[in-house]
């Protein structure tokens, strides 16, 4: 799939959150979430936040060739010297296809991220596994689930050669 890639802006946060509230709400998370957590999970990105994060975060979201948004995500520096993805998303109907992974190179590969020691994320317990693949592990070392807004994710950690 060729992928078309730019920043989101405050137009994109109608199309960012149905693309969201899609891949939360997808029939194949209830084999993992109940029903109120991908609820609760899914208000958290109220227009106000999208709004927000387009606004103060290096986004990036993927079009494929008919313009149809197929992922998103963000990542931002924290003064510390650590850097933070989150929003990361692709569409369920293009799964297999390397969106998220590509997404996660867009993220490690940007500006803000030069010179950090690490970059963390907060993992979905169905995407746990798809970042270990990708260098992260769990956060200090030690593997404990944490909620987050009322949903619960796992801290995960990467370490950057400088």
């Amino acid at each position: 799939m060729n992928v078309t890639v730019r920043s989101m802006s405050v137009d994109d946060v109608g199309k960012v959150k149905a693309l969201i509230e899609k891949t939360i709400l997808d029939k194949s998370m209830e084999k993992i979430y109940e029903s109120r957590d991908m609820t609760i999970w899914n208000d958290c990105y109220d227009e106000s936040e999208l709004e927000h994060i387009a606004r103060e975060y290096r986004t990036y979201l993927l079009f494929d060739d008919s313009n149809r948004l197929v992922a998103s995500g963000y990542v931002k520096e924290d003064g510390d010297g650590n850097a933070y993805i989150g929003m990361v998303f692709s569409d369920p109907d293009a799964r297999g296809a390397g969106l998220g992974k590509k997404m996660i190179e867009l993220l490690e590969a940007d500006e803000c991220v030069k010179g950090c020691k690490k970059i963390e994320i907060i993992a979905s317990m169905s995407a746990f596994r798809f970042y270990r693949k990708l260098g992260y592990d769990v956060k200090d070392g030690e593997y404990e689930m944490h909620s987050f807004s009322g949903v619960y994710g796992i801290p995960m950690e990467k370490f950057l050669n400088l």
